[in-house]
């Protein structure tokens, strides 16, 4: 892992609330209602585990916020 720093852009941004194994169907979901909005992405995306197994026992809590870069 190295520290690094993106310049200012233009984000996308969701909260998908529940367990990781639901990630990847909240993506699809992320990027088809970006899609529909006639965005155009940029390359990079990310995710940030804002609360998981460390801050509850019940995996419908969990918050992961999902970015996606906008060219």
């Amino acid at each position: 892992v190295r520290p690094s720093q993106m310049p200012a852009i233009r984000v996308a941004r969701t909260i998908y609330r529940g367990p990781y194994e639901g990630l990847p169907q909240a993506w699809g979901e992320f990027e088809a209602w970006i899609d529909e909005r006639g965005h155009r992405k940029a390359e990079d995306l990310w995710e940030v585990y804002a609360k998981g197994p460390e801050s509850s026992h019940d995996p419908n809590q969990w918050e992961t916020q999902l970015n996606r870069p906008l060219a």
